[in-house]
């Protein structure tokens, strides 16, 4: 089973003056969990026993769209990426023998793995596992590997701008979880065995684009205007009066 759970806020900064640099920055965050399950009676259908291998997958992942520059705000000179999350895991087994039941044993192994892309471009990628095993001396028996949490942190300043203007922006966060282990029933009934493992990854990535404003047409403001009105006014007195004297 796996959820996948993804948020966005952007953040446009204010442009400041003309020919200064500017910023804008956008952030996203995003949260995935996946669990994956064995029993042994799945494995043992109708009066079978003995031993049995068992091995099941799950694979996924979001994918975060950022905005691309508009270049109609000017010139993009940087452009900077970070990832920050976390990955945590656990596998474990149990096998429960009842009085009526035979003896049983078994193993359970959970491999997850995990990478980011941006616009193509593997940014970074992780690999974690966990085993248990029980083989039970009395009538029952519980191993847990884990829960286990690890930092997966990426940053990248990509030098070919020009895929954030009119290329790919999105960032691919793909995982893979897998969970296989050994099952051995001794004879009928069945004791209870369950397998199991579980990975969840979350975190916030950020894209901020540095660039320079373009020059906008100086417009005077209703002051200046005034200013110049009275200016021009004043110069046509001047020449009346000259006029006159004259």
């Amino acid at each position: 089973m796996r959820v996948m759970l993804v948020s966005a806020a952007l953040a446009f900064a204010a442009a400041p003056a003309a020919g200064h640099a500017a910023q804008i920055v956008q952030s996203q965050t995003f949260s995935v969990s996946s669990s994956l399950l064995q029993n042994g009676a799945d494995l043992f259908p109708g009066s079978s026993f003995g031993q049995a291998s068992y091995d099941k997958l799950d694979t996924g992942g979001p994918t975060l769209a950022f905005t691309q520059f508009d270049s109609a705000l000017g010139t993009l000179t940087s452009v900077s990426f970070s990832l920050t999350s976390d990955v945590g895991h656990e596998a474990g087994i149990s096998v429960a023998i009842p009085d009526t039941a035979k003896g049983g044993s078994g193993t359970a192994t959970g491999i997850y793995t995990y990478s980011a892309t941006l616009g193509g471009a593997a940014l970074g990628s992780g690999l974690q596992s966990a085993a248990a095993a029980c083989n039970p001396t009395s009538n029952a028996c519980i191993n847990l590997a884990g829960p286990v949490s690890t930092s997966f942190d990426v940053a990248s300043t990509p030098s070919d701008l020009t895929a954030f203007i009119n290329g790919d922006v999105d960032l691919d966060l793909a995982f893979t979880h897998q969970l296989a282990g050994i099952l051995i029933v001794n004879g009928r009934p069945l004791p209870t065995i369950t397998a199991a493992s579980s990975f969840n990854w979350s975190g916030t990535a950020q894209v901020v684009y540095d660039y320079t404003p373009v020059l906008a047409a100086t417009v005077p403001e209703p002051r200046s205007w005034a200013l110049l009105i009275c200016g021009l006014g004043g110069i046509g007195v001047l020449q009346r009066r000259r006029r006159t004297l004259a």
